[in-house]
């Protein structure tokens, strides 16, 4: 493919969080199994949507996950109307979607302390992202328990075919003896992995082939979790996926599979409509390279530069970076 420069668009900044799985997880290995999920969910804080008292409720807050038994996340803690209660404190997720329910009760007693029973509400989560909780109760007021939820997919692919074994060599100086074979060279894949301490959830898939990845990108959509990275591997001749979803309300187009010049006419197309480009990624298919990439709705100026040497690469940013105020905000290779 031939350097092109398509101008009009600043992406967005760099989102640290991003998991580039360039060349699979080193959790595909193992032997086949059936897709697995586990996570977090952490309770940020509770907001007081109505204290029934004046001045400020004493309020307590427990949760549970997956039928298991409820948690005290804080006691004692007092809140008037429209004031939150700080809470950080988190569950480990088995397995999703997973349900999520949490109780809350109101001091009422005069003297001493008298736990009263707002209500217990249960959430269904399908994934990782940003959830709320609401728990009401007509005469004792109601509140909002914000949490967010950490999830990790992984649907392991067959393993790679066993590579042949070397011959045997006679052992020096044993005329007639055999030295045991050398073992074949292990081809393990690698992970590369960026993290940060940003707050919001994350839902990660990893290794799922194209119909179950794009049934997962649909599935999650209509949740409200969209796609915010992708990034592919390939392994027995066969090309995987992966992505990280959060919530947003923001829809999400996605180009895939595209060769280079189908995808610079649609990326043309798609900018024209103030669709910018935040995510990249390319895969050989059939001899050609296919790339996918990531847009959203935004007005700000950009550009793609793509088939470039690295100095050529080097030169650019500094370039741009220079002359426009344009980051780079992500990249990949072929």
């Amino acid at each position: 493919m031939r350097a092109h420069a398509l101008k009009g668009l600043r992406l967005p900044a760099p989102v640290c969080w991003m998991l580039c799985l360039l060349a699979g997880a080193a959790l595909l290995l193992a032997s086949p199994s059936p897709a697995s999920a586990v996570g977090r969910a952490t309770f940020n804080d509770m907001l007081v949507q109505k204290c029934p008292q004046k001045g400020a409720c004493p309020w307590k807050l427990s949760c549970g996950v997956e039928g298991k038994p409820e948690a005290e996340m804080f006691a004692g803690s007092k809140a008037k109307t429209k004031y939150s209660v700080n809470i950080n404190k988190g569950l480990d997720i088995q397995t999703f979607p997973a349900d999520i329910r949490c109780t809350a009760w109101l001091d009422t007693g005069w003297i001493g302390t008298s736990w009263e029973k707002l209500n217990t509400t249960t959430i269904n989560v399908p994934a990782g992202g940003e959830y709320t909780l609401d728990i009401n109760s007509r005469a004792q007021g109601s509140v909002t328990v914000r949490m967010s939820v950490d999830s990790l997919e992984i649907s392991t692919p067959p393993p790679p075919p066993a590579a042949p074994a070397r011959p045997a060599k006679p052992a020096k100086g044993k005329k007639g003896a055999v030295a045991p074979a050398a073992p074949a060279a292990s081809q393990a894949p690698q992970v590369l992995a960026v993290f940060s301490p940003e707050p919001d959830g994350r839902a990660v898939v990893v290794g799922l082939d194209w119909t179950a990845f794009k049934k997962r990108v649909d599935d999650l959509g209509t949740r409200g979790l969209q796609l915010a990275e992708v990034s592919t591997f390939e392994q027995g001749g066969k090309v995987y996926w992966n992505g990280i979803f959060h919530s947003s309300q923001q829809p999400i187009l996605m180009l895939a599979n595209q060769d280079g010049d189908t995808f610079l006419k649609n990326w043309k197309t798609g900018t024209g409509n103030r669709k910018r480009q935040f995510n990249l990624t390319n895969y050989p298919s059939g001899g050609k390279i296919l790339i996918t990439g990531l847009f959203r709705d935004r007005g700000e100026k950009h550009t793609l530069w793509v088939g470039q040497n690295r100095k050529e690469f080097d030169a650019k940013v500094k370039e741009l970076k220079n002359t426009q105020g344009l980051q780079l905000i992500d990249v990949t290779t072929y």
